[in-house]
């Protein structure tokens, strides 16, 4: 990280980590052995030492230099309160539905935050700028 100048690198491992912390879960429908469980939390733990750095990479840089302790508190007591719901939840679906259920829903909750960084990035190269390139190729087109 901080090789290439900007948060273009950060959010690349950003969004990588977060695509296998959400595709992860998965594997846990079909493992078999206890084996297994150590493996894919080892894949687990790599992926968040992609995100948790450029994570606060990204947030030191864009947080307002005048309010940092208040900032990192804010995203304390958010991750604590996530954390807090997400095992509440995670809990009555597994009793109610079987785990299984719930590891498809951690992948779709996951997967819908991987959309929200495609959206929220705006450099160079972003989602934003393929996407309204493709549009606007269309446009032209006529479809």
């Amino acid at each position: 990280m901080d090789k290439i100048k900007g948060e273009k690198d950060e959010y690349y491992l950003m969004l990588l980590g977060t695509f296998f912390i959400s595709a992860l879960p998965l594997c846990y429908i079909f493992i078999t052995q206890a084996w297994q469980v150590y493996l894919v939390q080892f894949f687990n733990a790599v992926s968040f030492s992609l995100v948790i750095p450029a994570w606060r990479v990204i947030f030191t840089k864009n947080m307002d230099k005048n309010r940092v302790g208040f900032e990192w508190s804010l995203d304390d007591v958010g991750v604590g309160l996530a954390t807090a719901v997400a095992a509440a939840l995670g809990s009555m679906v597994a009793e109610r539905m079987g785990f299984e259920y719930l590891f498809i829903f951690i992948f779709l909750v996951g997967f819908a935050s991987i959309l929200v960084l495609l959206l929220l990035y705006q450099g160079e190269g972003s989602f934003r700028e393929w996407f309204k390139g493709r549009r606007d190729g269309h446009a032209k087109r006529g479809v």
